[in-house]
């Protein structure tokens, strides 16, 4: 995956390479090396599970 070099890089633990200032891969899809598609493909996704992770941790 085109995100893994930059996972440990984020400013913040548990970024979600959404929004967050700081963001090693969100720097990396404005410098072109990961592609803003792929990122937007990610984000598409990551919107669409949010709910279930929310749901699973009210649940515990």
């Amino acid at each position: 995956m085109e995100f893994r070099p930059y996972l440990d890089q984020c400013r913040f633990v548990g970024c979600s390479h959404t929004k967050e200032k700081g963001c090693a891969v969100l720097e990396a899809v404005r410098a072109g090396k990961i592609q803003r598609s792929r990122h937007a493909s990610y984000v598409r996704l990551y919107e669409e599970l949010k709910p279930l992770q929310d749901w699973q941790e009210r649940k515990k």
